[in-house]
């Protein structure tokens, strides 16, 4: 599905199974990341546990983790929740990837859909 934003994100139904999810996000630079995570839908709130973000840019032949930064997060995320239709979108049992203390858990943090 193409987006006027530049994002898009499709399923990737080969690498999924059951609540474990695999997502291509394609970014407005024209960077792919991959993310898995395993999802729980509660109405119109998604929850993504123990999230695993990664990818490669095949034009700078740089690492996509930590790439993105809290700004770059937020952006996905709300992305995301107009194209999949959720109010929300949470995120549990994360850890850090890159930066301060790889492998630090990270608070839960809950995004909700701007009015």
């Amino acid at each position: 599905m193409s987006r006027a934003s530049g994002y898009r994100f499709t399923l990737l139904q080969d690498l999924s199974e059951d609540s474990l999810v695999a997502i291509r996000a394609d970014l407005p630079g024209g960077e792919a990341i991959l993310i898995w995570a395993e999802v729980e839908l509660d109405g119109r709130t998604a929850i993504l546990c123990q999230p695993f973000i990664g990818g490669f840019d095949a034009a700078t032949g740089r690492d996509m983790q930590g790439r993105l930064g809290p700004r770059g997060v937020r952006r996905l995320v709300h992305e995301a929740m107009e194209q999949f239709d959720v109010d929300c979108i949470g995120i549990e049992q994360a850890r850090r990837i890159s930066g301060a203390n790889p492998g630090r858990p990270v608070k839960n943090l809950v995004f909700r859909r701007r009015s």
